[in-house]
């Protein structure tokens, strides 16, 4: 937006009597200056603070950027990089190196070999600004190791506001496009399982009497009745379905009271994403054949089609009184997949055709509760403390894939009943973090620039997992 204005000059002139002094009006003119140049450098505020070399993120640059979670975002900053569309290394380092913090406190993680925090669940509608450190501090672990991602929540505002936000996105490839699909549950639309992919109850009965379950433990009528406790049709039979576009909502109010000298805020915000993909391609391998020449293998053709359903909420509440502050957060993130994939082609091992057909429903969520204060005792003195509970879950019940086989060369593709090539597999993961610190900070003679820092840190993690 340009604005344009417009400078009215003004001159009261004596009624009596006007002169002009010509030579002095000659010297002025050949005195002016010609061209004034004013040269500035703007460094935004949190790099004036920070000795360390780092990059920011604000809320304004979320907003620019139209990316919907924070590891879109992080990957236009120089010294990062994105791994698997969800994991941040930074200077190319590994997740040994990197680690993520929200408003201070560590984070637990839903993936099962790894300790880093997945970023594709924080949604950056919820994020005020995100830090990526990539030298040591002492306010932060001595875990530190390559850089650091420190992410802050939305606190509460200057002003009254409620936002509605609409998002749609098409992909030329999937959108409207015919996928690979499988029917599932009645509420996979909102990423949460009806109960269908639960362990069913003729199993769940076998595996508490603590026996293996197979032929030397149970009666061939008892392994019956457990398979047919299985669902058959719903996660089981996939087909070509028309893929949707991808849609999004979000909802944002936030608050703000004026006490007297205190002032207390709200913020709360919640929103839905539903996001579809649709891959095809080729897998291929070599291997040495006869004279040791490079023969193919494998030969596969796979296409795969993947539902995200993603949800988010957060609720802030903040006080300010005369020498201190206070702020709790709670906040909550679902993702979920659905995946829909199947391989066809030549096996080498097999020697045959075979079809395997995979289906997948991965539940991610965090969940976690954090109070933040500020005391200042005196104009040197003040305390800054911290506490949190976080617990993040993934949840993969009925991982399946089913495999077909040409068992006489003759195209007639039929169902394979090895038992290494047919697995369901049910697999979940609970990570608890608990956290708390105090960071104390003492200015010396009343100067801002001369400080002594000191500060304590507890955490106490824990982790269960299980799979079937």
């Amino acid at each position: 937006m340009k604005r344009y204005g417009t400078l009215v000059v003004g001159a009261l002139l004596s009624s009596t009597a006007l002169t002009w002094d010509v030579p002095a009006l000659a010297q002025e003119q050949e005195d002016a200056i010609e061209e004034v140049v004013v040269r500035g450098r703007f460094i935004p505020e949190p790099k004036r603070e920070t000795s360390e070399i780092s990059s920011f993120l604000s809320e304004v640059d979320f907003k620019r950027q139209g990316d919907s979670n924070i590891a879109l975002s992080l990957r236009r900053v120089t010294g990062l990089s994105l791994v698997g569309g969800k994991f941040i290394y930074v200077r190319g380092l590994g997740e040994r190196y990197s680690s993520a913090i929200l408003n201070g406190s560590p984070l637990p993680s839903p993936e099962p070999l790894r300790r880093v925090v997945p970023l594709d669940l924080f949604p950056t509608a919820v994020l005020a600004s995100a830090s990526a450190q990539k030298t040591f501090s002492p306010q932060y672990s001595g875990e530190f190791g390559g850089g650091l991602v420190e992410i802050k929540t939305k606190t509460a505002p200057d002003s009254e506001f409620f936002e509605i936000g609409v998002s749609g996105g098409l992909n030329t490839e999937t959108s409207f496009r015919d996928g690979l699909q499988y029917d599932g549950g009645t509420r996979d639309w909102l990423g949460f399982d009806s109960g269908i992919r639960k362990i069913p109850s003729a199993l769940q009965a076998a595996i508490d009497s603590g026996k293996r379950v197979n032929s030397s433990n149970f009666t061939p009528a008892e392994l019956q009745t457990i398979g047919r406790g299985f669902a058959n049709s719903e996660l089981w039979v996939l087909f070509d379905g028309t893929v949707p576009g991808d849609i999004g909502v979000d909802l944002t109010y936030g608050n703000r009271w004026d006490r007297g000298d205190a002032s207390y805020g709200l913020i709360a915000s919640a929103g839905y994403d539903n996001d579809w993909q649709t891959k095809k391609g080729q897998k291929q391998d070599g291997r040495l054949g006869v004279g040791q020449a490079l023969v193919l293998g494998n030969d596969f053709t796979f296409v795969s089609t993947q539902n995200d359903l993603k949800l988010h909420a957060l609720l802030g509440l903040g006080a300010e009184l005369e020498n201190s502050e206070y702020k709790l957060t709670s906040m909550y993130i679902r993702n979920t997949s659905k995946e829909a994939r199947r391989e066809d082609g030549f096996n080498a091992s097999q020697g045959a055709e075979v079809v395997r057909d995979s289906l997948e429903w991965i539940e991610r969520g965090l969940w976690t509760n954090q109070i933040e204060g500020k005391n200042n005792f005196s104009d040197a003195f003040n305390v800054v403390w911290r506490g949190s509970y976080s617990k993040a879950d993934r949840d993969s019940p009925y991982d399946r894939t089913v495999q077909y086989r040409d068992f006489n060369n003759d195209g007639v593709i039929e169902y394979d009943d090895q038992q290494g090539r047919n697995i369901t597999r049910f697999s979940t993961i609970k990570d608890t973090v608990k956290s708390g610190g105090a960071d104390f900070t003492w200015l010396i003679g009343g100067r801002t620039d001369s400080q002594i820092k000191a500060g304590y840190v507890y955490t106490d993690t824990g982790r269960d997992s299980g799979q079937r």
